[in-house]
């Protein structure tokens, strides 16, 4: 079992991971440089306790997460109902949640469930005819999660969503005239939402 686990380990990708965090903690220690009453060391427990979790996670078959994928959709649109009902705004938004000691921003594991939700979606219709009607049903999964990270507001994290929609419609093969229609309605939004921010930079 060990044996197996390291050889299909993938050490390229936990090598590119490990450089992105310790970059990061580079630059945040550059940009408190001369701050004193603030440290860095908050974020070296984060990776390093990410760091434990991979290592879990990879234990795990990821076919378990199919079985799960309602369970944690449904958990976490009610989570982020929760936070919108009774978080604490900062900034003029509600995203962080109190845990004890630490703080926790749903929006950030919505974006891992997401992709397992829609996984599921596409895996289950994957010889369903892809019509409009395949596409709005897995709009539908989705705008289920960005309209609860919408109301926080949280703009940046909710383009990153739609991005992931979109992404998985692509891999999953979207028509391409389903692919024309949803481009154009995606430049209309990227105008508007730009204009979005240009009023409302508190919202990103």
């Amino acid at each position: 079992m060990r044996k197996e686990f390291w050889r299909s380990f993938d050490f390229w990708l936990f090598g590119d991971i490990v450089i992105l965090c310790v970059f990061g903690i580079v630059m945040i220690q550059s940009a408190l440089a001369g701050n004193l009453e603030v440290s860095v060391n908050s974020q070296i427990i984060y990776v390093c306790l990410g760091f434990v979790l991979i290592m879990i996670l990879t234990l795990i078959d990821y076919h378990y997460l199919e079985s799960l994928a309602n369970l944690l959709y449904f958990g976490i649109i009610l989570v982020l109902l929760t936070l919108n009902l009774f978080g604490q705004a900062t900034f003029g938004s509600a995203r962080w949640l109190q845990i004890g000691p630490f703080s926790l921003q749903p929006s950030e594991f919505a974006k891992t469930i997401l992709i397992i939700r829609l996984a599921k979606y596409f895996s289950d219709h994957a010889n369903s005819k892809h019509d409009m009607r395949w596409i709005l049903k897995s709009f539908a999964l989705t705008f289920g999660i960005v309209f609860f990270i919408l109301l926080q507001p949280n703009m940046s994290t909710s383009i990153v969503m739609m991005v992931i929609w979109f992404s998985m419609l692509w891999v999953s093969k979207i028509p391409t005239k389903y692919l024309i229609i949803l481009g154009t309605i995606g430049v209309i939004l990227l105008i508007g939402i730009t204009i979005w921010i240009l009023v409302s930079p508190d919202t990103i």
